[in-house]
């Protein structure tokens, strides 16, 4: 009846990514957390979690309308507010959460009350696409059709593709928009053609059985000429490959951090992963390995090891190294990474009062904050992404702009959006690097140096990580 926080109702807009909405109802339903939707436009004055700022947001039916005036409202205010409250920064866990920014969605937070229908909060699952008829098998229109297809979104796309090619089936993916029989597709889209299935016997059934598992969105195709951009049978569409991807585990790797890996390719992207037991880089085994995921740990580099996994990346292999693990790839001279060396401001270090320790600890420290990023999303590694980007910040590690590679993800400023990091952080990691790719012979290495799948909450740091997987 009166829920404790400052906002009221939280809008998230109608216009997001489909499957960034679908997941959002999902862990609102989990959480018994009702939600509904607009049924007619409105305007309001609300926060924008984009901008930071206070605005005039004109709504429309079919936004997502949360309200704080239901039973689970102080969990419901706690996971949406822009601003965690802190009794205190010397804190030991993460100080910002907000689940727009977790999620990557446009939205709002509003001190008013406004009205939506109230959508059933249970877990059944969308109804499979309606293309077959019980009786009849496959529409015509299915069976005819000269490709599908397959808009990418991220992390749910990714789920499918790798359905797909474990069935056998040969997609390809578009390096740049086009549009085909009406549809427009940007780049990173998947096709499947006729032509490129020839082999797979009942194509079109197969394909159907993945989709309707998968529940994604597709487009028919009548023709493979494009109204605008490349046609298909032209070299801007790639075919696309299954990857066999390994990751290590051992004392060298963090077991919280390798877990949330293996938890990302067994539960969200449903896809195989090899674990290798490993106390050391040297013991590792890139032999029929495509892509090798380094956790969060502490590593060495020795020369001879940096040569073995410099020869494997050149003859087409890709390192990715998430958050810590990058530190061990500044060290080594093998590649293009470097940290960005630490300014001593404080001329007299050894006059500071011994109780204040802690205090003047936590200028330097980075628990946990969202930070906004500059992403350049012509590159391949932020597919699908705008141009800037809210990642979740748990680290004071700062390196250097890759000097002959591609700075994908930057931290142009690093003022928190939300929640605490020191001045002294905030000073060191302003201008550095957050995502990043270096070209090696045939193959790349892939700078995650935040965390896309710390704790497997920040939704949208999966989209940047099948992108690191798929799209490269």
């Amino acid at each position: 009846q009166n829920p404790p926080g400052e906002y009221r109702t939280y809008v998230i807009s109608a216009d997001n990514d489909a499957g960034d909405l679908e997941a959002l109802k999902l862990l609102l339903r989990r959480n018994d957390i009702r939600f509904g939707l607009a049924e007619t436009g409105f305007s309001l004055s609300a926060f924008s979690y984009k901008t930071g700022e206070s605005v005039n947001y004109r709504g429309q039916a079919g936004d997502l309308i949360v309200s704080a005036f239901q039973a689970r409202a102080v969990l419901t205010q706690i996971l949406f507010d822009p601003e965690a409250e802190l009794e205190d920064s010397l804190t030991y866990d993460i100080t910002a959460w907000a689940l727009p920014y977790a999620y990557g969605l446009d939205a709002y937070a509003s001190t008013s009350l406004i009205s939506a229908s109230v959508e059933d909060i249970s877990l059944a699952p969308p109804p499979p696409p309606a293309m077959r008829d019980p009786q009849e098998g496959l529409s015509d229109a299915f069976r005819q059709a000269y490709a599908v297809g397959i808009p990418w979104q991220g992390l749910p796309t990714a789920s499918f593709l790798g359905r797909a090619l474990s069935a056998g089936l040969h997609p390809r993916k578009a390096t740049e928009a086009c549009t085909i029989s009406g549809e427009s597709f940007s780049a990173g889209s998947i096709f499947f053609t006729r032509a490129d299935n020839r082999s797979v016997a009942d194509f079109h059934e197969l394909l159907f059985d993945v989709l309707k598992t998968s529940q994604h969105d597709f487009e028919l195709l009548s023709s493979g000429f494009a109204d605008e951009g490349p046609d298909l049978g032209s070299d801007s569409y790639e075919l696309v490959s299954q990857p066999v991807v390994a990751t290590l585990y051992g004392s060298s790797a963090s077991p919280n951090e390798m877990g949330q890996v293996w938890h990302f390719f067994e539960r969200d992207l449903g896809y195989p992963l090899q674990l290798q037991p490993a106390d050391d880089l040297s013991e590792v085994d890139l032999e029929g390995v495509d892509v090798f995921i380094l956790p969060e740990g502490y590593y060495g580099f020795d020369s001879a090891t940096a040569d073995r996994f410099t020869s494997w990346i050149r003859s087409g292999g890709r390192l990715i190294a998430i958050g810590r693990a990058n530190d061990a790839l500044a060290r080594s001279d093998a590649f293009a990474l470097t940290a960005k060396e630490q300014e001593d401001s404080d001329p007299l270090p050894r006059l500071r009062p011994y109780g204040d320790q802690d205090r003047e600890w936590i200028t330097g420290f980075v628990p946990g904050a969202i930070v906004e990023l500059e992403i350049d999303n012509t590159h391949p590694l932020a597919t699908g992404m705008e141009s800037t980007y809210f990642a979740l910040k748990t680290s004071g590690s700062a390196f250097k702009y890759l000097d002959g590679g591609w700075n994908v993800g930057r931290l142009a400023e690093s003022t928190p959006v939300s929640g605490f990091m020191g001045q002294a952080a905030q000073d060191r990691l302003e201008g550095t690097l957050s995502y990043g790719v270096e070209n090696m012979g045939r193959g790349q290495v892939v700078y995650l140096v935040d965390n896309p799948l710390f704790r497997s909450f920040w939704y949208s740091g999966k989209h940047l990580m099948v992108n690191a997987l798929f799209q490269l």
